[in-house]
């Protein structure tokens, strides 16, 4: 269930919370940005405007439970979908998933920085 917090101080308690499993950020076109943080029984969510609030935010928020779902980069040919940070044994494990389309085809990779491989995954 969504519940929205207002205050950046109330985020940042449930962000480090126990329950507290992954946060997403998403940005839109008009420097918006949302913060999302998926608990056991809420999905708490903050909405931004202002960016370098956001950044503060963004910078402040608890190591190993930041996730990135938005397209971070648009090339002609390739869109990468999907990066996923996460913290393993204190080392950071990076993957992504690039996406490409030719003719009228779509193919999909993952990359793994820990593995450094990258495989086709369709």
């Amino acid at each position: 269930m969504p519940k929205q917090l207002k205050e950046i101080k109330e985020f940042l308690v449930v962000a480090r919370r126990n329950d507290a499993k992954s946060v997403k950020i998403k940005k839109n076109r008009d420097d918006v940005t949302k913060f999302k943080i998926r608990c056991s029984k809420y999905l708490y969510t903050i909405v931004v405007k202002e960016k370098e609030k956001a950044d503060k935010l963004k910078q402040s928020l608890p190591p190993g439970k930041l996730q990135i779902n938005r397209p971070i980069e648009n090339h002609r040919d390739y869109h990468v979908y999907c990066a996923n940070v996460t913290r393993i044994d204190g080392t950071l494990e990076l993957k992504w998933t690039i996406g490409q389309s030719v003719n009228q085809e779509h193919f999909c990779w993952q990359y793994s920085s820990k593995e450094q491989n990258l495989q086709r995954i369709s």
